[in-house]
């Protein structure tokens, strides 16, 4: 009897090793296939990487409208990006121009 018992031990042990390398194995998969791929050609992070870095006083800020209506504008710089609302695209330019003077703003 005591053998069984023993077996029994044994083979719960490697189903649950096995189970908890598995879903760590998926775990880890499913984060890089987000974190490289995904994001890498997620528009949002482009566009987040572009605002924080951006320096210019004439600012074009908008939706999906003003994104794609207002490319090649000389002298300003274009922040819209696609689904902003009215109260994001406040936000933005209150952020934006925190430390900053704003001059021409579309």
């Amino acid at each position: 009897m005591h053998s069984n018992i023993s077996n029994f031990r044994s083979y719960f042990l490697i189903f649950l090793a096995v189970s908890v390398l598995l879903k760590g194995g998926f775990l880890i998969a499913s984060e890089l296939l987000l974190n490289f791929p995904a994001l890498a050609t997620d528009r949002f992070e482009t566009h987040l990487r572009f605002f924080k870095s951006a320096t210019a006083t004439n600012v074009i800020f908008g939706d999906s409208h003003a994104q794609l209506g207002f490319t090649g504008v000389p002298g300003f710089i274009n922040l819209a990006h696609e689904s902003e609302n009215i109260e994001v695209i406040k936000g933005k330019a209150e952020i934006y121009f925190e430390d900053k003077k704003p001059n021409l703003v579309i």
